[in-house]
């Protein structure tokens, strides 16, 4: 009994609301000192992957789209950052850490290679005064769970 106690004291579960997104680099030195902070990015998902065949017994992984989603505000403008990026196409890095509730990072993802697939600078309404959001789609070329 003693054992189980001791097991339920030190278990402590990953929470959704426990997360660091940070845009690492891009192909351009340029853009790389105007690339969004941590801030903005309000939600986003832990990558997927699906299983791609290749032959009759061959077959990989590879990652599916991912959904970043960010507030737009005045200064640094998320949506200006976005176009650079689409104009220019080009490839976005990131990594997302899962966080402790002490902010230790407990799980470490690096995503790489990353293809802007859609991007959405959101809907404005003269009735409504919440924040103005922007919206990513990505098709990340790896993805790696380092811890």
């Amino acid at each position: 009994m003693a054992d189980l106690m001791k097991k339920l004291v030190n278990y402590e579960p990953k929470s959704v609301n426990r997360w660091n997104l940070t845009m690492i680099t891009t192909t351009s030195e340029e853009l790389g000192s105007k690339l969004l902070p941590e801030f903005v990015v309000s939600e986003t998902n832990r990558p997927k992957f699906k299983r791609e065949r290749y032959c009759l017994f061959w077959s990989r992984l590879k990652p599916d789209t991912i959904h970043i989603e960010m507030i737009d505000p005045i200064s640094p403008s998320t949506s200006q950052v976005i176009y650079n990026l689409i104009e220019c196409d080009f490839k976005l890095d990131y990594n997302l850490e899962m966080l402790d509730p002490t902010g230790v990072v407990v799980e470490k993802w690096e995503v790489r290679g990353c293809e802007i697939l859609e991007a959405n600078f959101g809907q404005l309404d003269y009735n409504n005064d919440s924040l103005v959001h922007c919206s990513l789609i990505i098709k990340p070329n790896t993805a790696k769970l380092v811890f």
